[in-house]
């Protein structure tokens, strides 16, 4: 039997697995995560990968954190290049796709089940209305789901993550006036990120001349560590730096909502969100999220949900790699 892959390429990691359709549904196996700082490319990490497994190899998926234009997709954060023909050729797939990360997650946020969606707000889905997708992790991403004439969603990547961070308040003007100072601009991903995360901490510590702990570093370890500390209220800094985070998040995702008119409904994935469930506190995020204005009461009534389903990324590249269609 011919083997299908799916894969999801972040900044930070490569998950990897075979895939295979059965019934309906879709099952993984021989799942794998890899560093990305281990390999010099994606091609010696897959050959790696596939070397313990059977061939033929019939065709992959890989959803990728950056723009894909045409058969090529340089991770924005990464310094890799992959080419669906390149790939294909060199393992003999019969086929090779290669998509948005955030159409990958998309196409699997559809699959899930109800248990695997965390409601923040319940709100009433337009059945007709577009679907919205943000996510958070090294970077953000975000893309749109649109109905086509047969009624089913497809997912349109964007580069959303990428546009201007506008503050919604005094002290996230002070923010973006700590990230303009490091860099000369800022990126709604250098707030809405792990090293956002990060950023956020730093800007806290260094504004009020507080000592720098031991244990802040900079990085995705830094942003784990913040999150940890934050969840357990060991450190008031970093209680603080996840209260910021998620009130410019909320806000992001607003303005996003109202970009795509996603009546039909939102959904919040990446790995830190989920993360912070436990500090997320729904009536406060939605104050942010329905922010007064002429269209308050549309996003009152739009549903919100937090994807809590760690694979979905993975799951969307296998149905992909099965059956070629989004």
């Amino acid at each position: 039997m011919a083997t299908n892959i799916a894969g999801y390429v972040s900044a930070g990691r490569v998950e990897l697995a075979v895939c295979r359709q059965a019934s309906g549904k879709i099952s993984l196996s021989h799942q794998r995560r890899l560093s990305t700082r281990d390999w010099p490319n994606f091609e010696q990490l897959l050959q790696s990968y596939l070397k313990s497994l059977p061939s033929p190899f019939h065709s992959a998926c890989f959803g990728v954190a950056g723009p894909v234009l045409g058969d090529t997709v340089s991770p924005t954060n990464l310094s890799w290049t992959l080419t669906g023909s390149g790939i294909r050729e060199r393992f003999a797939f019969e086929r090779v796709t290669l998509v948005n990360d955030l159409v990958a997650t998309a196409r699997g946020v559809l699959t899930l089940s109800d248990d695997r969606i965390y409601q923040v707000n319940q709100g009433e889905s337009h059945p007709d209305g577009n679907l919205g997708l943000v996510a958070a992790g090294a970077g953000l991403g975000a893309a749109l789901l649109v109905q086509d004439p047969d009624g089913d969603y497809v997912p349109y990547a964007s580069e959303a993550g990428h546009g201007d961070f506008a503050p919604g308040n005094q002290r996230e003007v002070e923010l973006w006036e700590y990230i303009y100072g490091e860099q000369g601009r800022v990126e709604v991903e250098d707030v809405l990120s792990q090293r956002g995360l990060v950023s956020i901490y730093a800007w806290l510590t260094e504004s009020r001349s507080l000592t720098t702990p031991d244990w802040f570093a900079d990085g995705p370890d830094g942003a784990e560590q913040i999150m940890e500390r934050a969840l357990t209220g060991t450190d008031e800094v970093a209680v603080e730096t996840v209260e910021i985070w998620l009130d410019c998040l909320s806000s992001f995702v607003s303005d996003f909502a109202l970009n795509g008119m996603t009546v039909g409904g939102l959904f919040i994935g990446g790995v830190i969100v989920p993360g912070l469930l436990t500090a997320l506190n729904a009536a406060s995020f939605m104050d942010r999220f329905t922010k007064p204005g002429k269209l308050t009461h549309l996003l009152e009534r739009m549903p919100v949900g937090i994807v809590i389903e760690e694979r979905t990324p993975l799951l969307g590249a296998a149905i992909l790699a099965t059956n070629g269609e989004f």
